[in-house]
């Protein structure tokens, strides 16, 4: 793959097979078009499946996915296209859309 940057490194981070972690988190996509402008920021190193394995690695719950996902976003920017992802946990669901800008 393309190296886009570094992240901070955090204490804990989970095991991952896959899109699944050890606390059976887990986290699928789905791509969609929206307007181009939107489509990537300048600078952005987040792509949608760094974002789908780093927040795997870092939460427990579906719940707990979302904060850090868009922690992450904010922090380091987001250089995929528009994306819905879905993020189940054994409890329950949640669905987030996300686009460049």
């Amino acid at each position: 793959g393309k190296y886009m940057g570094e992240i901070d490194e955090v204490p804990q981070t989970y095991n991952v097979v896959g899109n699944m972690n050890e606390f059976q988190l887990s986290i699928g996509e789905t791509t969609f078009v929206g307007r181009s402008e939107l489509g990537k920021q300048s600078g952005a190193i987040m792509d949608y499946m760094s974002l789908i394995h780093t927040t795997l690695q870092r939460a427990k719950t579906a719940r707990e996915a979302i904060p850090i996902m868009a922690g992450l976003v904010e922090t380091y920017g987001y250089a995929s296209s528009g994306e819905t992802f879905s993020i189940l946990d054994p409890h329950e669901a949640w669905f987030m859309d996300l686009i460049g800008k």
